[in-house]
């Protein structure tokens, strides 16, 4: 036997070791072995699938429940800042009229506190209750969305800090001309009734605007990255 068919004769041989061991096989176990593999693969892929729908989900109604909450807290807060656009013009108005100028130190806010101030503090504090719950509510989504993992989250913390300032100015505002003995000659208390009470009305609805802006420009955002990756 030449060494070419001792070759052929040895594959030949190979072939049927390989055929009888391919026989041998439980197939019907392996078989079964295959399937359970892949149904763990499809049922991991459904898994991440879900995961990543009911994220998606989650954070668009984070979204949306955020935004009606800004949309109402800049509706229930107008009330409160036409009051203090009264006080601002009571202000003015009873400065004109105070037989106390002559006082040291005494601030122009001093007759319209000494006669206005705590009824319309009240008022003005009357108004501010309806915002209360919406800033609260406000605050808690803020803290809850650090989870998700949202594109330029902190641009949005920052807005909603900045809108719900606004209500603590005029939190000040009331707080102050609402306390009727003050001593107006005591320094410390002029400097600070006068750095709270010349905060602007222009000033309180040019911010509100502007981090509206901002917020909406964030959602967008999101809103994108969110579809773009379901």
């Amino acid at each position: 036997m030449n060494f070419r068919c001792y070759s052929e004769h040895l594959c030949v041989i190979s072939y049927k070791e390989i055929a009888l061991s391919l026989l041998s096989w439980e197939w019907s176990k392996i078989i079964q072995s295959i399937a359970s593999i892949s149904m763990v693969w499809i049922a991991y892929k459904a898994l991440t699938t879900w995961k990543q729908k009911s994220t998606a989900d989650n954070k668009i109604s984070f979204i949306g429940e955020l935004s009606d909450e800004i949309h109402n807290f800049i509706v229930v807060i107008s009330p409160a800042i036409e009051v203090y656009r009264f006080i601002k013009i009571g202000i003015e108005s009873h400065s004109s009229q105070d037989h106390y100028n002559n006082i040291k130190n005494r601030p122009i806010s001093a007759a319209y506190i000494e006669k206005c101030g705590k009824e319309d503090g009240h008022l003005l504090f009357e108004k501010l209750n309806s915002c209360t719950s919406s800033v609260s509510k406000i605050n808690s989504l803020i803290t809850k969305g650090q989870i998700y993992n949202f594109i330029k989250y902190e641009d949005c913390q920052n807005s909603c800090a900045l809108l719900t300032w606004q209500y603590d100015r005029l939190q000040a505002v009331a707080r102050l001309i609402s306390q009727q003995s003050w001593n107006w000659e005591n320094t410390k208390v002029v400097e600070t009734l006068n750095k709270v009470l010349s905060t602007e009305i222009g000033d309180i609805e040019q911010n509100i605007k502007q981090q509206n802006i901002k917020f909406i420009e964030f959602a967008k955002d999101n809103y994108c990255s969110v579809f773009k990756n379901t």
